[in-house]
Order: C-alpha cells, then structure tokens, then sequence
C-alpha cells in the first residue's frame, strides 16, 4: 500500500509539472506572437528570446530607436547634443519627506505644482533647466510618468523604463502611445538644450 501512495504521489508531481510546462509554453507562444503582430504594424524586428536573453522589439520610429524587453520594458531614443545627466521620476511620499527636511534638493522647474509631483535630478544643471523650460516638456513628461515609466536621459540617449506587465503593455496602440509621448519629449529636451 505504501508504494502505491509512493507511485501516486509522484504521478500527481509529474501531472503537474506538464501541466505546467504546456501552460508556459503556450503563454511564451502567446507572447511571441503578439511581439511579432505589434512589430509588424510598427515596421520593427523581433528578435526571439533565449534562455539567457530578453526577447526585443527593434526598429526605427521616426528615425529613434525603440525597444522592448520582457521583464523590464525599456523605450530608448536618442537626445541630440543632450550633453548631460537627467533622471526623471514620479515624486514618492519619502522624496516627498525628505525635501522637507532639506536632505533632498531637486531641480525646480519653477511650476510648484508639476514640481510637487515630479522630481527630476541632473547635471549640468543650466542643460537641464534648459530642457526642462522647452514647450511640451511638462506634458510629456506627465504622460509617460502616468504609465509607470522612470525617464533617464544620458549618453545622448532617452530612456523611459518600467517593470513590464504584458497583459498591460503589449497593446499596440497603448506601446504606440507611449513612443510618441518619448519622442515627444525627445524633441522638448533637443529644443530646449
């Protein structure tokens, strides 16, 4: 009797665990495929993931890269002549505490309301002043921070970053939006350098 509870048990494991593996490959399918649809209405390349690697979305959009990746999605174009450090993110309720206390002081945009909200850091800051007083700065900036990007610029690149929820964010239209909103900026932060 015991090896037959023995022999069950592990049979119930082994059911599991194909169970398991038949759903991921089927959701990875799933994913790959609607990489492939949004890569083709984008006019950018899949490239197939391993084991080790990320699958990605590459392309030109409006003569930026993108790119995409599947734990982290990551939107990078370049910023031309940005010669500078930017870091821009949603101000939290510590960010918020400690610039009462004075520990934390970041660049003011001279909009207390938008500076209330957003807190943005870099250097030089006389190159990050003046991207941030170019028109539609402000605008874009709010809209990609509302869907749950940190924004990096660096290396006369533009880099808008956020944990990755495929359900969420492998709609074409919602990954369209988004690039438009970063090449927007893009194009605030090139006119105001």
């Amino acid at each position: 009797m015991n090896h037959e509870l023995l022999y069950l048990i592990i049979g119930a494991i082994a059911f599991i665990t194909l169970i398991f593996i038949f759903w991921a490959i089927k959701t990875q399918r799933e994913q790959r495929e609607k990489f492939e649809r949004i890569g083709n209405s984008l006019g950018a390349r899949y490239t197939k993931g391993t084991f080790l690697k990320h699958p990605k979305l590459e392309g030109e959009f409006s003569e930026r890269q993108g790119r995409t990746s599947k734990t982290v999605l990551d939107l990078i174009t370049p910023v031309a002549l940005f010669a500078g450090k930017m870091h821009i993110k949603k101000s939290g309720g510590f960010d918020k505490f400690l610039k009462k206390l004075n520990l934390s002081k970041p660049i003011s945009s001279g909009d207390p309301f938008f500076d209330e909200k957003v807190e943005i850091r870099g250097e030089p800051e006389d190159k990050v002043l003046g991207a941030m007083n170019a028109a539609y700065f402000r605008e874009s900036v709010k809209k990609i921070l509302a869907r749950g990007y940190t924004i990096k610029a660096e290396k006369a690149r533009l880099i808008a970053s956020k944990d990755f929820a495929p359900a969420k964010d492998l709609d074409e239209i919602v990954l369209r939006e988004d690039l438009n909103s970063l090449l927007e900026l893009a194009k605030a932060i090139e006119k105001g350098r």
